[in-house]
């Protein structure tokens, strides 16, 4: 599969129109070392459909670092040794603790703060299992993974390879990305970044090295799974339309600096028109 064809065109689908994106305040990312990228995934299914989202946020080698030291010294203060997403909203785990609600209020809010001040951009996709498995045909899925998160991680590096086209803000080049290790998905996700990087789709050389860790050592991949976790919450309640409070995600968006898209069934069937349109693989 050539994942070239219609990268702009896709893009195009979900980017902001180039005069609402310069309303927006000028960000420009200068990074000078490694590891500028961290991205991570969820699955929930808890009322209904299953929504996987991927994420990432993107910040310069300098704010990572500070990010890393207030991060842990949050978590030493609170004596928790690594922070996971699904078990402190779960209250498992290191947070099956006797914490009252205000104490969990005044951590997790203190653990949004520090994301949202050390990161300049938050990018991610969300995508219903069943719009999903309706809209693109098996032959597709068979590249991009039965599940939706090779079709996200597809989304967020679409985005990335646009987004100074429709922005004025310039990215780090090239981007070096981590990802939450994840066995199962790995192989997925090496070869759609791989076949990017060596298709046409990126002239400007924004795609670098991609690796993967673990979030024991990488207190931004923690950072990283709080913004996943709550973009799939988020689409929940969205879904179910019941007036959630979003406190958490809306702490995490105080710079305005997050762009999460999710496409619906009839963008996800867009996509298939143009491969079609362009012969790039038999969908059908």
């Amino acid at each position: 599969m050539n994942l070239a064809t219609s990268v702009q065109r896709f893009a195009e689908l979900w980017m902001l129109n180039s005069q609402a994106r310069a309303e927006r305040v000028l960000m420009v990312i200068n990074v000078e070392k490694p590891l500028n990228v961290f991205m991570d995934e969820s699955r929930q299914d808890r009322y209904g459909p299953a929504i996987y989202s991927v994420t990432a946020y993107l910040s310069t080698f300098d704010a990572w670092m500070d990010l890393h030291v207030e991060w842990e010294k949050t978590l030493n203060h609170w004596k928790v040794k690594c922070f996971h997403a699904t078990d402190f909203l779960g209250r498992w785990g290191e947070f099956k603790n006797g914490w009252s609600d205000n104490e969990r209020t005044e951590f997790i809010t203190r653990l949004a703060y520090i994301a949202s001040e050390h990161t300049t951009l938050g990018i991610g996709c969300a995508i219903r299992q069943d719009e999903y498995d309706r809209a693109i045909p098996a032959s597709v899925q068979a590249y991009f993974g039965k599940d939706a998160y090779g079709f996200c991680l597809y989304t967020i590096l679409v985005m990335l390879l646009n987004f100074e086209e429709s922005s004025r803000a310039r990215l780090p080049k090239p981007l070096y990305v981590l990802f939450d290790r994840k066995p199962e998905f790995q192989g997925t996700a090496l070869r759609i970044y791989e076949d990017l990087k060596k298709s046409d789709s990126d002239p400007a050389g924004v795609i670098g090295d991609f690796g993967f860790g673990g979030k024991e050592r990488y207190p931004q991949l923690q950072a990283a799974d709080l913004l996943v976790y709550e973009t799939t919450r988020g689409y929940i309640e969205q879904i179910r339309q019941e007036g959630w409070s979003h406190p958490v995600i809306d702490l995490l968006n105080r710079k305005h600096n997050l762009m999460i898209v999710k496409p619906t069934e009839a963008l996800l069937q867009k996509y298939i028109e143009f491969l079609e349109e362009a012969n790039a693989v038999k969908v059908r």
